[in-house]
């Protein structure tokens, strides 16, 4: 953060000194208590053998389309269909899972359809002892058994693919036994209209003995970045207490690898969800119940386990649970969601992963242990805002800068998509909203240069001044004040106009890095204004997939600031004072190449804007003084 904010104003000042601006004289919130329980394994790493294949079941709804294998009943594929796919530059090209979506259809009368995007797939994580020969990183994989925690009654060399039992367009059941007492139900159904999947876990113990399980999910093994190597700073695990009116959303740092967990949430009544954002998606969990199921009518009566506190909302249950069957007793098991990092084997990307974890629960013969929960994912755009609750909303506010500037963040979002709803190209929006901009400080810049110009005049007076007091500090200040007064020159009004107008430059940059609007978006050579301009790259392997480029548009912006400052005269202050000011102003035509590499690899949209702007300030700069001199 601290970085950040150093960054914005070194860009800002640098800005304000090369475009307009001419040299002159003068809290964290402290972990939660972490529940009594064993680190979270590394779902998904089983050594599957090369023989084992699985078939998958496809449901969908209008929003979403989620794509379940009958390996351990896991998710293979979460796509939104209204997000789609970017068109990287051809050195960037992937052909795989991370920046595909759906096979491209047809519709009956021809027309191609545009793939949707996954936004959960599958991705390869790094070789290692735990991880040998591993098929696919799934999504909402039930854990194995460990030797210091029993998880779902799930040994990891249980590889055998599950049996759909039930299929519909918007739901499936997939059911497998283990062939030791316990068998096992895993329902998903998608919401009518949104991409919420409702899940439910039944455990039915066959046996004649109780069994202690301790269940535990992986529900995100990585999620959908653009591209990853210019995106994994934006990635955050979140959680959201408190509801839709007095909501938080609260973040934590996703760790470099999996060899550290860090703890999301630990039992909290005011949990609402907890998940993990990318820089334009998100995919949260929803907390149900995890309790023993009443025993079915006619059925022996059985006494009732003990469960561990209830660690749920505190409403009551609704009278059905989310997949409209019979709700579970109050009881709720504890849980706990932990958050880790790894690296994707193919690209040495960093991505996330998000474990939950729940308390010892005793299964007594012939009942059986109910899960209930939801799984819910969202892009980041308007649109995709307007469909989610006021709490899930907030999931776009997970950097404190974004947070901070919101408001004139979304005026200028605002302002951007009323341009581009006449004029339909993101890049013109652009170039005229850097317009109205300058249009709408024009006359803080006239004033900026105007106070300029009569501090330059009136530089053979002050020189004159610091010659006569030059042992009297005192004495010195208080006739340059009457000096200035005399004239009515105010001593900062080169300097206010910056203050008034840096707010509006970190909204600016608030505003293209996290537009998701203006993803995909492309302008003459630029393939994505979200993305850097690369007009061509050779990634280097030996620096974890960075990629030597060239990139025209901060070439552009350096181009133009050093022109204008060559053709822009030394002030009189500068030439005929100090020496070190006269060699300062000298320096600072040569800043540009400094921001010009600090531009290098941001969004394209917004260099775009800062290079248009430095054009602009170039004419501007001229006819301003031209005017003033006359």
């Amino acid at each position: 953060m601290v970085m950040r904010v150093i960054l914005l104003i070194s860009i800002f000042l640098g800005l304000a000194l090369t475009a307009e601006v001419v040299p002159e004289t003068v809290v964290a919130t402290p972990p939660p208590v972490v529940l009594p329980a064993a680190t979270p394994p590394a779902p998904g790493q089983v050594a599957v053998p090369e023989t084992t294949s699985y078939a998958t079941v496809t449901i969908e709804n209008p929003a979403a389309r989620v794509v379940i294998s009958t390996q351990r009943a896991s998710i293979d594929r979460f796509e939104l269909k209204a997000s789609h796919p970017i068109k990287l530059p051809r050195h960037l090209h992937r052909n795989d899972d991370e920046s595909i979506g759906s096979t491209v259809q047809g519709d009956p009368a021809g027309n191609k359809i545009k793939p949707a995007l996954a936004v959960l797939s599958a991705f390869s994580v790094e070789s290692s002892s735990e991880a040998t020969r591993l098929a696919k990183n799934q999504h909402h994989w039930l854990s194995n058994d460990s030797e210091t925690a029993l998880a779902w009654g799930i040994r990891g060399n249980e590889t055998a693919p599950w049996t759909i039992a039930t299929r519909n367009p918007d739901a499936a059941t997939l059911t497998w036994s283990n062939g030791r007492g316990l068998s096992y139900a895993v329902t998903y159904r998608l919401h009518a209209t949104l991409a919420q999947l409702a899940v439910l876990v039944a455990v039915t113990n066959t046996g004649t003995t109780p069994v202690a399980l301790k269940p535990a999910v992986t529900l995100i093994n990585g999620i959908h970045q653009d591209y990853a190597p210019n995106e994994a700073a934006y990635m955050v695990a979140f959680t959201h207490r408190g509801g839709d009116q007095d909501g938080t959303i609260e973040t934590t740092s996703v760790p470099a690898t999996d060899k550290g967990w860090a703890t999301v949430a630990n039992p909290d009544p005011k949990v609402d969800f907890v998940g993990v954002k990318s820089r334009f998606f998100a995919v949260w969990w929803r907390p149900g119940q995890v309790a023993i199921a009443p025993v079915a009518p006619g059925s022996p009566a059985a006494p009732a386990p003990v469960l561990p506190v209830a660690a749920g909302p505190e409403a009551a249950p609704p009278a059905n649970g989310p997949l409209g069957g019979p709700s579970a007793p109050d009881s709720t098991a504890a849980w706990r969601a932990d958050v880790c990092g790894f690296t994707t084997q193919q690209h040495q990307d960093h991505q996330g992963r998000l474990n939950v974890s729940f308390g010892a629960i005793q299964v007594p013969p012939g009942r059986t242990l109910d899960a209930n929960w939801t799984v819910s994912a969202s892009g980041m755009s308007n649109a995709d805002l307007k469909s989610l609750s006021p709490a899930e909303q907030r999931i776009e506010l997970t950097d404190a800068m974004h947070k901070f500037f919101i408001f004139p963040t979304r005026l200028l979002t605002m302002v951007l998509g009323w341009i581009v709803m006449v004029v339909p190209n993101y890049a013109v929006a652009v170039i005229l909203l850097t317009l109205l901009v300058k249009a709408a400080l024009f006359r803080l810049t006239w004033k900026q240069h105007a106070s300029m110009i009569k501090m330059q005049k009136l530089a053979p007076e002050l020189k004159y001044i610091q010659e006569q007091y030059k042992t009297d500090k005192a004495k010195l200040a208080q006739k340059q004040m009457e000096l200035w007064k005399k004239n009515g020159v105010n001593p900062l009004g080169g300097c206010l106009p910056l203050l008034i107008q840096m707010p509006i430059f970190i909204a600016l940059y608030q505003t293209f890095q996290y537009n998701a609007d203006m993803r995909g978006a492309s302008f003459l050579w630029v393939s994505d204004l979200t993305l850097p301009d690369q007009v061509w790259g050779m990634p280097l392997a030996f620096l974890h997939g960075w990629v030597l480029s060239l990139n025209p548009l901060p070439l552009i912006y350096i181009a133009v600031t050093i022109w204008m400052g060559l053709t822009t005269p030394i002030p009189v202050t500068a030439a005929g004072g100090d020496p070190m000011q006269e060699q300062m102003a000298k320096s600072m035509r040569w800043m540009p190449v400094l921001f010009g590499l600090i531009f290098y690899n941001m969004p394209a949209g917004l260099v775009l804007y800062f290079t248009v702007n430095a054009v602009i300030s170039t004419i501007e700069v001229k006819f301003i003084r031209r005017r003033l001199a006359a």
